[in-house]
């Protein structure tokens, strides 16, 4: 009964005004939804990132805690973005910034 269903569903082709219409829903909804959220959550970062660069009272790591809370409170925190890839993007923009001379 299961080699069945199984061959059933292995056999079974997605029809092409389907694929066709999924292949259109990704390429102009979902593909630029992702990127302008990505690109606001970076520029959130960054203005977060040059909030704490002017606290000069601040060490660096209560500048960093400060961003990654801030950077959690207002995007949540996903369970699929661990903390480890959120601090190396802060860490990646941080250096980027400094490159730039936007923050020192």
């Amino acid at each position: 009964m299961f080699q069945k269903m199984y061959d059933f569903f292995k056999s079974w082709k997605v029809p092409k005004w389907l694929s066709l219409f999924l292949g259109y829903i990704q390429e102009h909804v979902i593909i630029p939804t992702l990127k302008e959220l990505g690109e606001a959550a970076l520029n959130d970062l960054r203005r977060q990132i040059m909030y704490a660069s002017t606290k000069s009272d601040w060490t660096n790591e209560k500048k960093f805690n400060y961003v990654v809370t801030e950077f959690k409170r207002e995007w949540g925190s996903p369970n699929n973005i661990k903390d480890r890839t959120v601090n190396l993007i802060i860490e990646h923009t941080v250096s980027e910034m400094k490159e730039k001379g936007l923050i020192q």
